[in-house]
């Protein structure tokens, strides 16, 4: 946690947020995790960070997320970038 505030009693942390932000951890070792336990993904085999950039370019953009919605979904639209 690096910030809070206390917020009015009518914020709701879905509907009145207006962005979030995710971090994945990737630690590429083979020693086991101590510091970053439950924190970070241990890879122990080297990695080929031109292979995962090449496959990351598919995430880049809007993207159509209509079969991942429930039929109550209360968003406007089923398109995230």
């Amino acid at each position: 946690v690096l910030d809070c505030v206390e917020v009015n009693e009518d914020w709701h942390a879905r509907f009145t947020c207006i962005g979030r932000s995710y971090e994945y951890v990737i630690a590429n070792r083979r020693a086991p995790l101590v510091l970053e336990a439950g924190r970070a993904w241990r890879i122990a085999h080297p990695l080929d960070a031109d292979a995962m950039h090449e496959a990351a370019q598919v995430l880049i953009g809007r993207h159509d997320f209509t079969t991942f919605r429930s039929a109550q979904c209360q968003s406007a639209s089923p398109g995230k970038t």
